[in-house]
């Protein structure tokens, strides 16, 4: 249960809205590397806590992490300067659990600590961490994966920890659980690997994994299903996905083990971190510790409401120098401590730029290769400093090297987000050419350069790509809409920048709602609906589609020429032939990166199409609707794609 909240909210106790921006406060409270949280050694334990507007704080203890329990031990603690209370205790107390209690103004609030490291069952608790004891055996000797060191190399895999492994066809031992994603060895009945050896086949080289810090939608005693969008605890695991979630311990050892095996297989792992609002405002640790501090705060007739950028009920005041400072520390722990090899934003555009860089900056010294990325789309959010600036798309200038979702290319290729049966590029929407060709270039309208450009044509937000491809193109067959499927994905594969998937696309993943619809946002649904399809692997033409996808893969990684490393670079190799309707032909040459000249065609047109080429052209890779028959000359399949050499 939670406990009980105060009598008022942060922004009835805050007051502080522009004191908090404010050049005085900032510098009177802003220690940036003062190290906080429960910080342990086995002969002792120092608590430290930033909470300037408190008047005391006092430290309670715990013996487990259940959140009806009442604390063993209340400890007053000491105040420092610039606003840190601190306290040290001796002795060895790993495993205790722990908690703050402030006094702010008349009122008391209770907070976890926002540097807890690990928690207790719903996060109500945090958790003094023994390194020692949830180490996996062969973790000092792992780190980041070596073998991708810039983005246009990389190729992500999205994947929530209870979808990968939920399906009973999976073979997976530990559904649902981080365990499940270290086994390898799993099969379907009929023979078929899944798991960790399907990513490996597969060929892709990280996975990126929905939420797995700790979040508050699921009843961690009692399960359930959530995408976990709603942050609780940054610094710790969810309890959802261990064996044990009791245990603080557990959730740690147990996301290890599955980032171990990711790394033993050369696969890389990347997080997705939703820094740019919180589940509960009001009860979120760090507001608790400094009322309407971490927030957005404006006023509207008088009354203070929360920024709502976000439409989750706040937006996260990033700009400000110790929440900036937290999620720097968040990242660098993260990257650190679980040898991470990526960051996806969630609404990135929701964050500033200042701090955006920070991150990167701190983790970077960590890992000088960790990936970077999220969503860039535009927002608006009461800003409580007019010199801070978002990060987004239209200011990715300011960001250099951090990538942002293409949507660019996704809608140009598929049709509308939001409009179900209107079509793009596939529908034959020749109005959609000229920005794709830019998208195939790296250098959509916002993209100075193609590390910025994730390139992706479905993700976990709004309908997969089958359902998509089915609205817009109803009377069609299974078969036209596999082809349609496959040239989508080539447009991704075959355009500069990192390509990214969803988890099951290359299995024709669908979210049809049970009443003749497709459900776009299956955020709480159940792994029902969003499970990867294990089982369909017993069907040959989606082993097909399967295979399709890993050849693409293979293509690209083998041809350095589809992953230049500049604009500078792209606009000297590149050249669009001259094409008519939504035909699309280019040619990639530059003898310091690959000997010969590479040639990629895709066609959504049902016919196929003859090139006006000169010379002699070898097919590498072609697939298609309609294939051509004995023809002279290089053709381009109806509903399909072709890539050839010259020579």
């Amino acid at each position: 249960m939670e406990p009980k909240k105060p009598p008022l909210s942060p922004m009835d106790l805050g007051g502080m809205r522009r004191t908090f921006s404010s050049k005085k406060f900032e510098t009177q409270f802003t220690d940036l590397t003062r190290p906080l949280g429960a910080l342990y050694t086995p002969e002792q334990t120092l608590f430290r806590v930033w909470a300037p507007t408190a008047s005391q704080v006092t430290l309670l203890l715990y013996p487990t992490g259940d959140p009806s329990g009442e604390p063993v031990e209340r400890r007053k603690m000491e105040p420092e300067d610039k606003g840190f209370y601190s306290l040290i205790l001796p002795g060895n107390l790993a495993g205790v659990y722990y908690a703050f209690e402030t006094r702010v103004g008349d009122s008391t609030l209770f907070a976890v600590d926002p540097y807890a490291k690990s928690v207790g069952v719903n996060g109500w608790r945090g958790m003094v961490l023994d390194p020692a004891t949830v180490n996996p055996p062969g973790w000092e000797e792992d780190g980041p994966i070596s073998t991708v060191t810039h983005p246009a190399d990389g190729v992500v895999y999205e994947i929530h920890v209870q979808d990968f492994s939920s399906d009973s066809a999976s073979g997976i031992r530990h559904p649902g659980k981080y365990l499940g994603l270290a086994e390898g060895g799993t099969v379907t009945p009929f023979g078929e690997a899944t798991g960790l050896d399907y990513l490996v086949q597969l060929g892709i080289t990280h996975v990126q994994l929905m939420p797995v810090y700790d979040f508050s939608s699921v009843d961690e005693a009692q399960g359930g299903y959530n995408w976990g969008y709603d942050p609780q605890n940054y610094f710790a695991p969810e309890g959802s996905y261990a064996t044990d979630p009791q245990d603080g311990r557990v959730r740690v050892r147990e996301l290890k083990q599955a980032i171990l095996a990711l790394h033993q297989r050369g696969i890389g792992v990347v997080m997705d971190v939703v820094f740019n609002h919180v589940a509960d405002s009001e009860a979120f640790s760090f507001n608790r510790l400094v009322p309407g501090y971490f927030s957005r705060i404006r006023k509207v007739k008088g009354k203070k409401v929360y920024s709502n950028g976000s439409w989750c009920g706040n937006d996260t005041a990033s700009e400000r120098s110790m929440v900036r400072r937290y999620l720097a520390d968040c990242c660098e722990y993260w990257a650190r401590e679980y040898h991470l090899d990526g960051f996806r934003f969630d609404i990135a555009s929701l964050l500033d730029t200042e701090t955006v860089n920070a991150v990167m900056e701190r983790v970077k010294q960590v890992n000088p290769h960790c990936l970077f990325y999220g969503e860039g789309w535009k927002v608006t959010s009461d800003l409580t400093k007019k010199e801070a600036v978002l990060a987004g798309q239209e200011t990715s200038a300011l960001t250099p090297g951090f990538g942002f979702f293409n949507d660019t290319l996704r809608d140009g290729v598929r049709g509308s987000l939001f409009d179900g049966p209107a079509g793009g590029w596939l529908a034959g929407e020749e109005e959609f050419v000229p920005q794709l060709k830019d998208c195939i270039r790296g250098n959509a309208w916002w993209c100075p350069q193609p590390n910025q450009a994730v390139n992706f044509i479905s993700c976990h937000d709004n309908w997969t790509l089958w359902d998509k491809l089915a609205q817009v193109f109803p009377e069609q067959t299974p078969e036209f809409l596999r082809a349609a499927n496959g040239l989508a994905a080539a447009m991704v594969f075959f355009s500069q920048g990192m390509p990214f998937l969803l988890g099951g696309e290359e299995l024709l993943l669908s979210k049809a709602d049970g009443n003749g619809g497709y459900d776009p946002n299956s955020y709480n649904v159940s792994d029902g609906r969003n499970r990867i399809p294990w089982g369909r692997l017993e069907q040959p033409k989606v082993r097909a589609q399967r295979d399709l996808y890993r050849t693409l893969i293979a293509f690209r990684k083998a041809h350095p020429l589809l992953r230049l490393r500049t604009k500078e670079q792209v606009d000297s190799a590149l050249t669009f032939l001259e094409t008519e309707g939504c035909l699309m032909a280019f040619t990639l040459e530059d003898a310091a990166v690959e000997p010969g000249k590479l040639l990629v065609a895709l066609n959504p047109g049902l016919e196929p199409v003859k090139l006006p080429l000169s010379g002699s052209w070898k097919v590498l890779l072609q697939s298609g609707l309609t294939l051509p028959q004995h023809e002279e000359g290089l053709w381009v399949p109806g509903m399909g794609f072709v890539a050839a050499e010259l020579g």
